[in-house]
């Protein structure tokens, strides 16, 4: 029944995680789905009320997990994951993107926005010029310097350098779709 009252949402959200042992992100997933059926229905969601922000907060604070998160990858797995892409046009974007990206903890955003006119081949590697990017707020860019790799098959600049040759690149953007044609 709508609109709920506010301190029933708080006690259903306390039920949930004290008694039905529910995760705090499930809880939180709850919540969001009341919230929605509220707006959907033309009320004013109890979500954005003091006692429900409080009670998740205290849950969290009381209940509440460490995020267990993933393993980051190591030189190791890139080796291994660059060891099974196929040796066809696809396999050398996509490890050039992967590499590319390893190398330099390039956010996805930058690297679509890479075009060729933005690469300068030196003896060392490889300058990237990034335009632009999250925690460049004046927009000045940067140069990004990307050494020669001591492994060929782990290589970023090599890699780059296969698939601009491969793919008979000359300009415009460094990353784009593959045509079947």
């Amino acid at each position: 029944m709508l609109p709920s009252d506010p301190d029933d949402v708080a006690l259903y959200l306390r039920n949930l995680a004290q008694k039905r042992k529910l995760k705090i992100t499930t809880v939180a997933r709850h919540l969001a789905s009341i919230a929605e059926t509220h707006r959907a229905g033309g009320y004013r969601s109890p979500s954005d009320e003091w006692v429900v922000k409080n009670t998740l907060k205290r849950l969290r604070r009381e209940l509440g997990e460490p995020a267990k998160g993933k393993s980051p990858l190591v030189t190791a797995d890139i080796a291994r994951i660059m060891s099974i892409i196929p040796e066809i046009l696809v396999g050398d974007r996509d490890g050039a993107i992967l590499l590319l990206s390893f190398a330099e903890a390039m956010r996805r955003r930058e690297l679509v926005s890479i075009d060729l006119k933005d690469l300068a081949l030196a003896p060392e590697g490889l300058v990237v010029s990034v335009l632009k990017g999250k925690t460049d707020q004046t927009r000045q860019g940067r140069k990004i310097g990307i050494p020669f790799g001591k492994n060929n098959l782990t290589c970023p600049v090599r890699a780059v350098l296969k698939w601009i040759e491969n793919a008979h690149l000359i300009d415009g953007p460094l990353f784009r779709s593959i045509n079947k044609t």
